[in-house]
């Protein structure tokens, strides 16, 4: 009988045809794809798939006909496959497993999950350029949100995120910061929270 870790090996390696590389951060064991912003996870007794969204797993979304093909050919084995069927329930159980580290490096300065090979990468950068590369935040990460009316006329207001900013610090300070709630207003139109990092 395989182990997890001989078991999580082979499906590792049936993924990477379908550029599915593991994601060592994460409880259970979990496969992105960078280029189509999904993943696949694997819970005691089922597989999940998920889109990948400003750092959020979105397991309700449709997922890309990559993802699905690798269901099918890895899991359920309803295409060819070079090895042996796996039993899904004999690769997790309730506990973290933690699974090897990726082969391939996230693109881009901001991915949506971190590897121990992009931390390494990110530390021999100095903070003076890692705070640079976040003066200006990307057009597409700003988003626009009504807060009153004026003559009937909607008041709006510019807004970014919150996961995006948290990924942000992470890059800038490595994961090293933290924050205190000062105050927190609610409103009609939302909630504001203003924070000291």
């Amino acid at each position: 009988m395989k182990t997890t870790e001989e078991i999580i090996n082979i499906l590792s390696k049936e993924l990477e045809s379908f550029e599915f590389y593991p994601l060592k951060i994460s409880k259970f064991p979990t496969w992105i794809n960078s280029k189509v912003q999904n993943g696949i996870e694997i819970r005691p007794n089922e597989v999940k798939t998920f889109k990948i969204d400003m750092g959020e797993r979105k397991y309700e979304a449709e997922t890309e006909a990559v993802t699905k093909k690798a269901i099918n050919t890895v899991f359920y084995k309803k295409e060819e496959s070079k090895t042996e069927p796996l039993k899904i329930e004999s690769v997790v159980n309730e506990t973290a497993i933690v699974i090897p580290e990726t082969k391939k490096e996230v693109i881009g300065i901001l991915p949506d999950f971190f590897t121990e090979e992009l931390m390494k990468k990110w530390k021999e950068l100095s903070g003076i350029k890692r705070l640079l590369d976040v003066q200006q935040t990307p057009k597409h990460q700003v988003y626009e949100v009504e807060v009153g009316k004026d003559n009937g006329k909607p008041i709006m207001a510019s807004y970014v995120k919150a996961n995006y900013m948290i990924t942000e610090a992470n890059y800038v300070f490595l994961f090293d910061w933290n924050y205190e709630v000062i105050d927190v207003s609610i409103s009609d139109t939302g909630v504001s929270v203003r924070v000291y990092l």
